[in-house]
């Protein structure tokens, strides 16, 4: 959280498998602030998922819109 605070930073960034209680309870303790947001990992990504349309570019292009979020 002091580091929040020192850097002035926006977010609190996760993956999509936490379960945010720890980041929440960081950002919390902020006193900016700061979003909690969730970064792919591809760890949980099913045969449905790639059946459906995801690739591992689609996954990057939503990590760097996410990585955007959190550095504006």
């Amino acid at each position: 959280a002091n580091k929040i605070d020192e850097l002035e930073l926006n977010a609190v960034l996760t993956t999509e498998s936490d379960n945010f209680g720890i980041a929440k309870t960081i950002a919390d303790s902020a006193k900016r602030n700061a979003m909690i947001l969730s970064m792919n990992s591809m760890q949980s990504i099913t045969k449905e998922d790639v059946d459906s349309g995801i690739t591992y570019l689609s996954i990057m292009e939503s990590n760097l819109e996410t990585l955007e979020k959190a550095l504006n």
